[in-house]
């Protein structure tokens, strides 16, 4: 499963973590390991002092790939319709509903037939990573920007990069995106699962970036306006735990208290690194 993903784990990765990964993909919680290259839009040698992406640009790409997906889920469900269709009647059927021919001719004839090509469809497009996730360094980014904003009411990701040239990983280090507003649920942070998750991260990406999405909307769904002090406490908190899980360290009393947890401490682990 982890191979038709796209992934590629380092060599020595145990069954039970690339197990544990697997299932984190499949729930939408983090993106198949890919490369730096692959899941950041542009590459990092494109974000200078003097350009930030084409958000506008990018805008119609994500819409683009939203209307992708929509498409290919309702294909699915054509194909699915044909589940028993054999007579002439029925293909007739299908032909006047708008199904390509050739649509079902392939259906027709694939393993399984057309329940297993639907099923293949969805399983497809489970794997797709469905944002864009666009690289600039953050004291760039108008937060007033008009072509931003609607980037990412499509659906697109920023990454803020705020780290100097030399400290940048390259295009072929291996990385992954995780939404961090996966991990609130209605009665707070679901601290042991994403420690959990964060944990097989640092360990699959030694040497890599992990990318977090989703900050905003975990301020939001802790109850604080991201845009308050107080929000903007919760997220240095929130980045502060990534951090510690990856790496190693103590979460503090205070951190602690902005997020309701506990405080904690971890023995330093791998060179994972983090941006948002």
């Amino acid at each position: 499963m982890m191979h038709k993903t796209g992934a590629r784990l380092p060599s020595g990765v145990d069954a039970a973590l690339a197990k544990r990964l697997e299932r984190a993909i499949e729930a939408r919680d983090v993106t198949p390991v890919l490369t730096l290259g692959e899941l950041v839009t542009f590459p990092l040698s494109c974000v200078a002092a003097s350009a930030l992406p084409d958000f506008t640009a990018l805008a119609r790409q994500q819409a683009e790939k939203n209307l992708f997906i929509a498409a290919q889920y309702a294909l699915a469900l054509d194909v699915d319709a044909l589940a028993g269709a054999s007579l002439n009647t029925d293909l007739a059927q299908a032909l006047r509903a708008g199904i390509e021919e050739t649509l079902i001719e392939e259906a027709l004839r694939f393993p399984g037939g057309p329940q297993a090509a639907a099923s293949a469809m969805r399983a497809q497009l489970l794997h797709m990573p469905s944002s864009i996730i666009a690289s600039a360094r953050p004291d760039l980014v108008n937060d007033g920007s008009g072509a931003l904003l609607e980037f990412l009411q499509e659906g697109g990701a920023l990454a803020a990069l705020n780290m100097d040239e030399e400290d940048r990983p390259e295009a072929g280090a291996p990385a992954l995106a995780l939404a961090l507003d996966r991990f609130v649920e209605a009665d707070g942070l679901a601290e042991t699962r994403l420690k959990s998750v964060l944990s097989d991260c640092a360990q699959a990406l030694s040497g890599g970036m992990l990318v977090l999405t989703g900050l905003g909307a975990s301020i939001l769904a802790l109850g604080e306006d991201y845009a308050s002090q107080e929000g903007q406490a919760m997220g240095h908190a929130l980045m502060r735990f990534v951090s510690v899980c990856l790496k190693g360290g103590v979460l503090s009393q205070k951190e602690a208290d902005r997020l309701a947890i506990q405080p904690f401490k971890i023995s330093a682990t791998g060179h994972t690194q983090l941006t948002i």
